[in-house]
């Protein structure tokens, strides 16, 4: 199977809405933007470029985490799996392009942000763990 994973950066566009399926999974969305920026010489002055909006979905734990962290206007880095949804709306087919994610945080270049570890996270963590080693 086909999937295409990508990263956006941007800002929570919306509010984060969260319910909750019928088979008990919490789910969240909200729509983001991806705003390009760049110096335009002439004027030396920084503008808007090309925008790309996106919906994006989130599952479960990470819906918890999302719709208890994210707020509109948020700075955000999202990466998840990208993909076209098509849709009927009185008789005529639409098509928008959505964004599964499977991890979202915070854009500490615009924002700083203060982690709370949940007591699952804090039992993992008396595990040793190696992070960035290398063979020698």
């Amino acid at each position: 199977m086909f999937e295409t994973w990508i990263t956006v950066v941007g800002r929570v566009i919306t509010d984060v809405t969260q319910r909750t399926t019928s088979s008990g999974d919490k789910v969240c969305n909200f729509r983001m933007v991806a705003r390009e920026r760049r110096f335009h010489k002439e004027s030396q002055e920084w503008v808007d470029g090309d925008k790309l909006f996106i919906q994006v979905k989130c599952w479960r734990r990470l819906a918890e985490g999302v719709s208890a962290s994210l707020f509109k206007g948020d700075p955000v880095v999202v990466f998840g799996r990208v993909y076209l949804n098509e849709y009927e709306i009185n008789g005529e087919t639409r098509s928008a392009v959505e964004l599964e994610a499977r991890a979202i945080g915070p854009d500490l270049s615009m924002c700083t942000a203060m982690i709370q570890r949940s007591n699952r996270d804090i039992a993992a963590s008396d595990t040793p763990m190696t992070v960035g080693a290398t063979a020698a």
